[in-house]
């Protein structure tokens, strides 16, 4: 695929299919953006009902909602849009103010919005407004009356804003409002996006990546630590592999990365105890690292670079680092949660091998690990 301008991304969607679709006959394969609707208000917008981000259901269902048909004619009030573009959806009867916002923790590249009424024949229609200003319409998608809109090349992260209306005037209509990065749709709401192993942006797979095979520990000398979250060792060195190879592979990262969260899918814990570290390192874990991050260097000595774990089930995991300056750093509750965090301001450049500790030798913790700049992205606001 090429573009006609140089150095200018070209944003949109590789369909691959069996069926005799084309562009013009794909359901939804086109949602325009239109940086002015005239009659809806967005200063009205009430708080945030949710976070859609890293560590969240996808597909996200929020059910607390219904359509409501006020007294703004959008097609009425935007002849410019919607009579030259009578099937994007820019029509029926909205309130002046949003139904809801949500905040998007993240920006993405692609992001499906789609509502799907309670009430079977119930005809919604659907307008979102994105922190770039950017407007959205809905209107009949995949065969039904629920409204669909896919958003491509979002720029920002930021609150959106979402009116739920009616075709017709008068009424409410109940239903829930789904968002996904995947395929899910109204005839499909729960169909989970096709993502495995690494994901930049925090989707949790259904499957756990296969680990590579062990390779044989060698003994570590004991190092002194560095820092206030690892007590001095003991005599008694831990058996690990620094420098393997790492079961969930790895991740080169620089300062100023974008998009400025990674997340990686991954089973913490092992047959070693890793108490003999100190306190916060006092879990079980495999001798070879679980993931490594090469990181660049050239840090501000105030930058942040942030590594946490959040397990799936609540289990209470430890985050164990060992940094390119022999340094052991550990984590155990962290951010008023039982899930652990490492915050490393100004990182030197290297390998940083990690690995995270379960409760117990015999139970794997599955989980993500997550890595970011970004010092509002912490255990409390993914779990």
């Amino acid at each position: 695929m090429t573009a006609d301008q140089p150095d200018t991304p070209i944003y949109g969607l590789l369909y691959i299919t069996e069926r005799p679709v084309n562009p013009e006959t794909i359901p939804q394969a086109d949602s325009r953006r239109f940086d002015q609707l005239n009659g809806l208000d967005p200063g009205s917008a009430p708080p945030p009902s949710f976070t859609f981000g890293p560590g969240a259901a996808d597909p996200y269902g929020w059910g607390a909602v219904a359509g409501q048909a006020g007294a703004i004619d959008i097609a009425a009030l935007n002849p410019a849009i919607s009579q030259p573009n009578p099937n994007l959806g820019c029509e029926g009867y909205h309130t002046a103010a949003p139904s809801l916002s949500f905040e998007l923790a993240l920006p993405l590249p692609y992001l499906r919005i789609f509502f799907l009424a309670d009430t079977p024949g119930a005809d919604a229609v659907l307008v979102v407004r994105m922190p770039d200003g950017a407007w959205y319409c809905g209107d009949d998608s995949f065969g039904t009356l629920n409204p669909t809109i896919n958003v491509l090349g979002n720029p920002t992260s930021g609150i959106v804003q979402v009116w739920i209306g009616s075709w017709a005037p008068g009424g409410t209509i109940p239903g829930i409002l789904y968002l996904t990065r995947g395929a899910a749709d109204p005839l499909d709401p729960n169909r989970p996006p096709p993502i495995t192993g690494l994901s930049r942006f925090g989707s949790r797979p259904n499957v756990i990546p296969t680990p590579t095979p062990k390779t044989a520990p060698t003994a570590l000398p004991t190092i002194p630590p560095t820092g206030a979250m690892v007590a001095e060792p003991t005599a008694t060195p831990v058996a690990l592999v620094i420098g393997g190879a790492t079961t969930y592979g790895a991740i080169s990262l620089a300062p100023g990365f974008d998009p400025p969260a990674h997340g990686a899918i991954m089973a913490g814990g092992g047959p070693i105890d890793a108490a003999a570290l100190g306190p916060e390192c006092a879990r079980f874990i495999a001798a070879q690292p679980d993931y490594r991050l090469d990181w660049a260097g050239g840090s501000d000595p105030s930058d942040l670079l942030r590594l946490f774990f959040v397990a799936e089930a609540g289990a209470d995991t430890a985050l164990l680092i060992f940094t390119p300056g022999g340094a052991w750093r550990c984590s155990d509750d962290a951010h008023g949660t039982i899930h652990p965090s490492v915050d490393l301001m100004g990182a030197a450049g290297g390998a940083y091998y990690v690995w995270v500790g379960a409760p117990a030798a015999d139970a794997p913790a599955p989980g993500t690990l997550y890595i970011t700049a970004d010092a509002a992205l912490t255990p409390a606001s993914v779990e």
